[in-house]
Parts: C-alpha cells; sequence; structure tokens
C-alpha cells in the first residue's frame, strides 16, 4: 500500500515512513504556517468566504430560499484559499462553479507536446481533476497486485487526470519561478522552491504538489496545516453567518453520511437551503 500511496501521493510527508526524514521535510515546511504568517491570511480567507456566499446566492438563484448542494462549494473555497495562501496562485475554483472562469490555463501545453504554436489553450478545474483521480487511486492505494489496474473503474480517467495535475503543478512553479524568490514571501510554496534553490534534496518538483498533503493526525506527524484549517473554518463561518440565512432542504434535515475518502466527505452531499438576509 505503501508504494501505491507513493505513486499517487508522490514523496510527500503522508508518504515518506522514515521519521528522520519525514522530520527534515517538516522542518523545511514549517516557516510556511506560523502562527504569524497563518493570521496575515486572514483577509485572503475573508475575500474567498464572501465569494463562497456570491456563488451560493448565484446557486440558488434569485426569489425565496432555494436549497444549494454546499459541500463541493466549501471543498472549491478551500482549494481557493489554499493556492492564494500557501502557493500564491489562484485555482480559480469557485469562479468555475460560478461559470466564470473554465479554471486554470496550463502554460507550455501546446508546446511541449509538440503542437502548433496557434493550438488552443488548455484549461483545468482541480477539483474535477481530483474527483477524476480519487475513486480509482483509493483502489490502486489498497495495492491489489492480482486484479490489473486497468480493469479498476475510471482508469483511463485516473491517468489522464494524473498527467493534467503535472501539468497544472508545472504551471504553478513556472509561474512563480518567473515572478522570482524573495526572502521576505514565507508562502508555502516560496519556502519550497527557496528550499529546492539552496539544494535540499527534500525538495524537487515532484514533492511540490497541491496533492502531496498530510492528514490530521495527532503527535509528530500531526497536520501541519491544522492551525489554518480551523481559522479558515471559524472565519468561513462567520461571513456566512453575516450574510445568509440558512435552514434545513425542503422536506427536512436528511441523514447526513460519511464515506473514508483520503478525507471524510458525504456520501450523498450536503443539501442546505440558502437565501440572503434581509
Amino acid at each position: 500500500m505503501q508504494a501505491a500511496l507513493h505513486e499517487f501521493l508522490g514523496e510527500g510527508l503522508v508518504t515518506l515512513p522514515d521519521g528522520v526524514r519525514h522530520a527534515e521535510a517538516r522542518a523545511v515546511l514549517d516557516p510556511g504556517f506560523r502562527a504569524e504568517f497563518v493570521k496575515g491570511m486572514l483577509p485572503t480567507m475573508a475575500a474567498v468566504a464572501q465569494e463562497l456566499v456570491d456563488t451560493m446566492l448565484f446557486k440558488a438563484g434569485a426569489g425565496h430560499a432555494k436549497d444549494v448542494e454546499v459541500e463541493e462549494l466549501c471543498r472549491r473555497a478551500t482549494l481557493d484559499v489554499l493556492g492564494r495562501t500557501a502557493f500564491r496562485f489562484d485555482f480559480q475554483a469557485l469562479a468555475v462553479a460560478r461559470g466564470a472562469s473554465q479554471g486554470v490555463e496550463l502554460a507550455a501545453e501546446a508546446a511541449q507536446n509538440g503542437s502548433l504554436s496557434g493550438s488552443a489553450p488548455r484549461y483545468a478545474d482541480a477539483v474535477t481533476l481530483w474527483d477524476a483521480v480519487l475513486g480509482p487511486a483509493m483502489l490502486i492505494a489498497f495495492d491489489m497486485k492480482a486484479v490489473p489496474h486497468f480493469v479498476f473503474p475510471g482508469y483511463a480517467g485516473y491517468q489522464e487526470g494524473l498527467r493534467t495535475f503535472n501539468q497544472l503543478v508545472k504551471t504553478m512553479i513556472t509561474k512563480r519561478r518567473a515572478e522570482g524568490l524573495h526572502d521576505g514571501s514565507k508562502d508555502l510554496l516560496t519556502v519550497m522552491l527557496q528550499a529546492q534553490q539552496q539544494g535540499n534534496s527534500l525538495m524537487t518538483d515532484k514533492h511540490i504538489s497541491p496533492d502531496a498533503f498530510m492528514p490530521f493526525s495527532t503527535g509528530g506527524r500531526a497536520c501541519i496545516g491544522r492551525y489554518m484549517a480551523v481559522l479558515e473554518a471559524q472565519v468561513v463561518l462567520a461571513v456566512l453567518l453575516q450574510r445568509l440565512e440558512l435552514s434545513p432542504p425542503k422536506g427536512g434535515a436528511p441523514e447526513v453520511s460519511v464515506k473514508q475518502a483520503f478525507t471524510l466527505k458525504s456520501s450523498q452531499g450536503v443539501p442546505v437551503s440558502v437565501k440572503p438576509l434581509a
């Protein structure tokens, strides 16, 4: 299973079995998650929360309260916060949900594939990509050697999703390198690229990936971003309650059941009735 996770996630914190190397990698990343830096993310968190409200109202439409599926929108808001704060990169996840964006334009795709210079640009929605690879990835993670991977449902989409994810990560890294690395910048991507620039073998481009993550835990492997996640949840909830009246969906509150993916998520979504506060 460890080998399969390594193939999917790269050599991130979740896949480093060696305690010493894990501690070294965590020490490199720690500056990007210190309390003083995370508190500086508050304006961005609030701005994304306002955008989340706008997206929920867009989905609800005009008039009386309407039911809105909020789980995916909250996932998109989280990605936008993470991108703009930790990577100084806009994934445009909520904009995609409103139909205001096609996603991230992938850099140099035509040139790398030997296509004509006039080829139309390719775009990627990170949330859709993640959903495409997650199901097959969970099966592959169990390392079922007796079953060929190509027979898993969605395996072709999984392979294409991983290729596009890699291109998305390259786009993000290329953009940052073009902007230049500054000592005063303490966002996570800058910290990792500076460590790589200084010859740290723990930080190759393979490690610098939005899906190379570590789930919530305790002890030496406790989630490095837990403080950031809790603070974001508080900010988003405060903004939602300031602007929206939230109530159970029509027909009453459904029973919300959860399923285990790489993180817990609802198995049937989380509908909420939404209308703006007067």
